[in-house]
């Protein structure tokens, strides 16, 4: 039975052949080709150093991406610039691993072991999540046909994470709040 015997060169050569042809990155190349993932890791170190090698772009290449606090205010930022909403349902509908990446970077922070119901009607629901020392978020929900304002000095101190203002959601919308005074994003 014949087997290749992989080589530096044979492996750049092959991730180049497949660049903009098949993903490149490491869950595809380990599944569709066990062999090629397999000597990369061994003559290169990782797959990383693999695709290096190859001189393409690690970070565009890898499935997930690690965002930063800046990495995620820029994004949000260039979204808002394009003119797209970055209302939390926006956000969450368009760009699923930025969303995730903003709630993960308010939850590290400190643990949010705090949970409250804020709101509980039937066009109108909203929970906050928050730490001990105060830092937090607050979601709410409004599928009536009205601008919905939360009051209550419980709630005071937090801020709209698309304009920076009070807690107000617009009709058949939801919106995003972030405890003011503590940098969360």
């Amino acid at each position: 039975m014949f087997q290749k015997i992989w080589t530096g060169e044979l492996v750049r050569q092959h991730i180049l052949d497949a660049n903009g042809r098949e993903p490149l990155n490491s869950h595809y190349f380990s599944t569709h080709y066990p062999s090629i993932y397999a000597a990369a890791e061994r003559i290169f170190g990782s797959w990383k150093g693999a695709i290096e090698s190859a001189g393409l772009d690690y970070k565009k290449i890898r499935k997930y991406r690690i965002w930063t606090r800046t990495g995620v205010l820029q994004a949000l930022k260039q979204m808002k610039k394009a003119g797209k909403s970055i209302s939390c349902q926006a956000v969450q509908n368009s760009d699923k691993p930025l969303y995730m990446a903003a709630f993960n970077r308010a939850a590290e922070e400190g643990p949010m072991t705090e949970f409250e119901v804020v709101v509980n009607e039937p066009d109108i629901d909203g929970f906050c999540r928050s730490g001990k020392d105060g830092h937090g978020i607050l979601c709410l929900f409004n599928r009536s046909g009205t601008e919905f304002v939360l009051k209550g000095s419980s709630h005071a101190g937090y801020a709209n994470v698309e304009n920076g203002n009070g807690l107000a959601v617009p009709p058949n919308a939801c919106a995003m709040f972030i405890r003011k005074g503590k940098i969360v994003l």
